[in-house]
């Protein structure tokens, strides 16, 4: 395939001038490939904070005590965690 993309003459062989000018289009090629992963690599980055982690439950002393105590009434069943169906809607 890389063959007949740079055989020039149709003689089915890569002769010098074709092999040169198959190297700097795959050099060429390379190069791109290359800032199109370092630009994708930076934009992850700039993302990476906006990424969310999974969801869990606060682990006690987490939640500052004066919010603890706001979310207390909401504990229907006092297992010491306010669970979705618990929330007032």
């Amino acid at each position: 395939m890389v063959l007949e993309r740079f055989d020039r003459n149709n003689d089915g062989q890569a002769r010098a001038r074709e092999r040169r000018q198959a190297v700097r289009a795959l050099r060429r090629m390379a190069r791109q490939l290359d800032r199109e992963d370092r630009r994708q690599a930076k934009d992850a980055e700039a993302h990476a904070p906006l990424r969310h982690e999974p969801r869990r439950q606060p682990r006690p002393g987490e939640v500052p005590p004066n919010v603890a105590n706001k979310l207390r009434p909401f504990d229907r069943n006092g297992d010491g965690w306010v669970d979705p169906g618990e929330l007032p809607r």
